[in-house]
């Protein structure tokens, strides 16, 4: 039996929602078996793409940098990117650490070295860094042996003499309350200008200035030949500069692959006498200063063969000699001999032994034997009648040494008149 119907089985009509109608175009409704256009997919195809369609034949291809900034972005994606940017910043972090931890090690052992050569070679304290650190170098640099070298560096010892003396020289600089000698100096030709008035500067400063004199005359003496080229600043000896004056050089040392051209050299450093001249010429050297200056000369004029101005040399050596003794050296030495007298009551100076000895063996090389004998006859006379304290300083020359040097000159003299009379 069919349930009871409900009284209430439809909305009333005044309860009914009526919708209101809008004026507007009519709308036709498609009816649900009709298909139009719109809901139809395009056809199915690949996608043009620039990097994936093939270029032609007849087009060129781009140059690579062009390609590579054109398909970059493609390439690397922005989470990549971004691990590449953190990777090469931490790269780049630990490579500057370790840098700076390389030149703070260089640093701390730069200055150990130079510290160190200080103690070996003191510079005067009143200089400027430079100066001192000028002078130390190029004084480490003539003991190989010392700093670990096989042999010296001669040009680079030059140099810094150079700019050291350049330096000192300056009467605005750290050459203050020096003087011209002579109302401006004198200009020797073929030696340079005489020495200066360095009266007013404390010893230190005087003794420095004397170093840095005698090792640029040293170096002078080790370059004597070498031309330096001034647009590759390299030295070496004349005979291997390329020029006009030398057709057939030799050929650079091994492992040398630069070449040096005449036209671009000049000379690697003054002469030799250049620097003596100056140092004996200087007004505020001691008597010892100047002597080891002069002995130094003569020894050089005896190298290149100039016996005469060597025994001039020798000469003025003694005068200089006799000039720091207190008393009248006649009575101790003959002035232009050299041989001591050996008074009972007066003793040589250090100074006249040396200029003596040195004579002697300048007169040995000669072989000027019978004056060589007289002095070293002599010296050997005043040594033993020198005080026991005196006695066992240091000789200059030791007997047996004298003994020697007069052995080869005889030796060598009878030998050249044996090949004289053969050749006869």
């Amino acid at each position: 039996m069919l349930p009871p119907r409900n009284a209430i089985g439809r909305i009333a009509s005044h309860v009914r929602l009526v919708l209101p109608r809008t004026s507007g175009p009519n709308v036709h409704l498609r009816p649900f078996t009709h298909r139009t256009q719109l809901l139809l997919s395009p056809p199915p195809g690949r996608p043009q793409l620039p990097f994936l369609s093939p270029l032609a034949p007849s087009r060129p291809l781009p140059p690579l940098s062009i390609h590579l900034r054109k398909h970059f972005g493609r390439l690397i994606s922005t989470e990549s990117r971004e691990g590449y940017k953190r990777r090469f910043g931490r790269s780049l972090k630990v490579s500057i650490s370790f840098g700076a931890i390389l030149v703070l090690f260089s640093i701390i052992q730069l200055g150990v070295y130079q510290e160190d050569i200080e103690h070996q070679w003191p510079t005067p304290p009143e200089w400027s860094w430079k100066s001192r650190w000028s002078l130390r170098s190029a004084q480490a640099l003539q003991h190989p042996d010392y700093v670990g070298k096989l042999m010296t560096n001669w040009p680079m010892v030059a140099g810094y003499m150079a700019e050291l003396l350049e330096r000192l020289e300056d009467v605005e600089g750290e050459g203050k309350g020096i003087v011209e000698q002579y109302d401006g100096g004198l200009l020797v030709e073929g030696v340079g200008r005489t020495g200066l008035d360095i009266s007013a500067k404390s010893e230190p400063w005087r003794r420095g200035y004397f170093q840095a004199l005698m090792g640029a005359a040293k170096a002078a003496e080790n370059l004597d030949g070498w031309v330096t080229d001034r647009r590759q600043k390299i030295s070496a000896p004349a005979e291997y500069a390329v020029g006009p004056s030398n057709p057939r050089p030799k050929p650079m040392p091994a492992g040398q692959r630069k070449v040096i051209h005449e036209e671009d050299c000049e000379r690697a450093s003054p002469p030799p006498e250049t620097f003596y001249m100056k140092v004996l010429t200087t007004n505020g050297f001691d008597t010892r200063q100047k002597l080891d200056a002069a002995l130094a000369y003569a020894d050089w004029l005896d190298f290149k063969g100039l016996q005469e101005t060597a025994g001039d040399m020798y000469v003025w050596a003694m005068d200089i000699a006799a000039g720091g003794f207190e008393g009248d050296a006649n009575k101790i030495v003959d002035l232009r001999t050299g041989v001591l007298r050996n008074n009972a009551s007066d003793l040589p100076s250090e100074n006249i032994l040396r200029v003596s000895t040195a004579l002697a063996v300048h007169n040995a090389r000669q072989r000027n034997l019978p004056t060589a004998l007289s002095i070293f006859t002599s010296i050997l006379k005043a040594r033993r009648n020198l005080p026991p304290s005196i006695r066992l300083l240091p000789a200059i020359i030791s007997p047996r040494t004298a003994h020697k040097i007069l052995q080869r000159s005889l030796l060598r003299s009878l030998q050249i008149s044996q090949n004289g009379s053969h050749s006869c």
